[in-house]
């Protein structure tokens, strides 16, 4: 009998928590430029994103909040919670690291979806049950 080669699901911690919130004020502003549209005449439009964006890509990796699980199969759930802010209010860590690392993923495939995240307030959503979720861990554990 084989067994099915299953990788380790890593959560972020509360200092992983923290470093990815520390992005929290940057998505709230939207002042902020977060990518700018290239037009080439030789191919498509695409989105060069700030090193800010790309400074997050990488801080949502190394603080485990991207996942390794079968993300394609998960995208018409994903979408459910992309359309309903009250449903991402509401999603628990594994889901919140499943609605960030669909779009990262996606992003090699179909450049432009981080931007798309962004446009519509996705990741800022994330990020502000991310900081809810860290809320009531950190109150959970406060010493009296």
């Amino acid at each position: 009998m084989q067994l099915e080669n299953q990788s380790k699901i890593k959560y972020p911690n509360l200092k992983n928590m923290s470093n990815i919130l520390d992005y929290l004020p940057y998505f709230s502003n939207p002042d902020n430029k977060f990518y700018e549209n290239i037009n080439n005449p030789s191919q498509r439009t695409y989105k060069k994103y700030s090193e800010d964006v790309h400074q997050f890509c990488l801080t949502l990796n190394h603080e485990n909040m991207i996942l390794t699980f079968p993300w394609k199969k998960w995208t018409k759930k994903a979408r459910e919670y992309y359309n309903n802010p009250i449903l991402i209010a509401e999603a628990d860590l594994p889901t919140i690291q499943k609605l960030f690392t669909i779009p990262f993923r996606a992003e090699k495939f179909c450049q432009g979806q981080l931007g798309d995240m962004i446009d519509n307030e996705i990741f800022l959503k994330l990020l502000l049950r991310l900081k809810t979720l860290k809320m009531e861990v950190t109150d959970r554990f406060k010493v009296v």
